[in-house]
This record gives C-alpha cells, structure tokens and sequence, in this order.
C-alpha cells in the first residue's frame, strides 16, 4: 500500500514538473548593440545588424523579420528562444510575433503559408542574407523581402528596382521552400528572439521611445563535427608527444 501511495506521488510530482515553471519557454536577455554595417535602404537599417543573446556573450550578426516594430540602439530586452525546429505544423505558438493565432495563415505569390512554412522562408531568406555580401544591394534588397514576408506594406516603402528585386526574392524563397518541401527541421540552426512582455526593454538604460521591440532571426555557424575535433585533438596530443621526446634526446645527448 505505502508503495502505491509513493508510486502515485512520484507520478503527480512528474506532471507539476512538465506543466510548471521547468517547463516554460526559455528566455534570455537580448541586447541590440548597433545597427552592423549602416547599410539602408528607404531611410531605415537593413540586416544584418550586430547584438548579442546573453549577459557577456559574444557579439553577433542578427537578422530583423519585423518592419513594423522599432528598436533602438543600444537596447536590451527579455526574448523568448524558440529554437525553428521546434515548429510544426499542427502547433501555433503565441509568443512568436507572426501568425500567433490558430489556424492564421498568409498568402505568397499564390501559397498559403502556416507559421511553421512561414518561418522556414524566413529561417531561408536570413541564410541568404548572412551569404550576400555586406552593404551590398542584394542584401538590403534581401532585407526588405524577409519584411514583406510578414508585412507586404514594408514593400511599398522603396523605389524601383529595389521593389521588383525584393518581391522576387520573396517569391524565390517560398518556390525554394516549397519545392524542396522544407520545413523547421530543416533549420535546426536557426533561432528566433521574441519579445517577452513580462519586462520592458530599455534603451541607454533608460526607457525606449516605444516599448516592443522587434524580432529577431539568428543563424548558428555549423561546428566541426565532434569526430573531426577528437582527430584535431589526437594530433595535438601527438605532436605534443614528439616535442617531448625530442626534447628529452637532446637533454640526454
């Protein structure tokens, strides 16, 4: 009796644990730092821009997906960390800033796309970002393709050719996408920064002119694979081996 008793509060204490705090979505403090190469386009900042996702952490490129929020430099926020690859197509999580309620979706050159489908474009057009070259047209042409995603005004804002440019890199994105048949998985790299309202951001350490910051897109550079670092490793050591040994001969010559 006293073992069933013990089993059934082990199983209660197991539920509170995956339904209480340990459970919650990861947060961490964001910090936009500046505005990277000062490349813009239409009067405002494309990305990538530079900041970092933890206290100390290193500075990194970050990519905006959000053209109708402000942010400020410098600024600091709490983010909610939603790795992409934690996206599927069943779910919608409220706490991204796009297509946050059940069953949204958006229209692409004729493809409805869910959150999940949607966020791959962008997880795509921020790769492509990253790969184009700094301050270059591309880039910023980029920039405002991964803005139209979400918000389609954010086109509207630049001349020709930088509209047609960008319209056709949106297109492109969601054709790349959809023929390859990719989705969240694809971009395990791939880490979004949303705003967590619990907290107000602050900008110079004081408060910012308008409190929602925007969202952020980062990509993961790949790590050598771990049997490639035990290769490097064995040879450091064997090299290390030999520098012993040789000098050891001296010694003793």
């Amino acid at each position: 009796m006293q073992k069933s008793w013990y089993l059934v509060v082990v199983a209660l204490a197991l539920m509170f644990l995956a339904t209480g705090p340990l459970a919650a979505q990861p947060t961490t403090t964001f910090n936009l730092t500046s505005a990277g190469s000062g490349a813009n386009l239409g009067g405002v900042y494309t990305s990538p821009y530079d900041g970092t996702v933890s206290p100390g952490g290193p500075t990194i490129p970050v990519i905006c997906d959000d053209y109708i929020d402000d942010s400020y430099v410098p600024e600091q926020w709490t983010a909610y960390v939603t790795s992409l690859s934690s996206l599927t197509s069943g779910t919608t999580l409220g706490y991204l800033n796009w297509l946050n309620t059940s069953g949204s979706t958006i229209t692409v050159d004729g493809y409805s796309l869910n959150q999940a489908k949607a966020y791959t474009v962008a997880a795509y057009l921020a790769g492509e970002i990253l790969q184009s070259g700094v301050g270059s047209m591309a880039q910023e042409d980029l920039s405002f393709a991964m803005w139209g995603l979400f918000d389609p005004a954010a086109l509207t804002t630049i001349g020709s050719p930088d509209q047609g440019n960008a319209t056709t890199d949106l297109k492109n994105a969601v054709l790349y996408v959809e023929n390859n048949n990719l989705g969240p998985s694809n971009y395990a790299n791939v880490t979004i920064y949303s705003y967590d309202p619990a907290s107000l951001p602050t900008c110079g350490g004081g408060a910012c002119p308008t409190p929602r910051p925007q969202e952020f897109i980062v990509v993961s550079m790949a790590e050598p694979p771990s049997t490639a670092l035990l290769g490097l490793d064995l040879l450091a050591v064997a090299g290390l081996m030999l520098f012993v040994r040789r000098r050891l001969k001296l010694t003793q010559a």
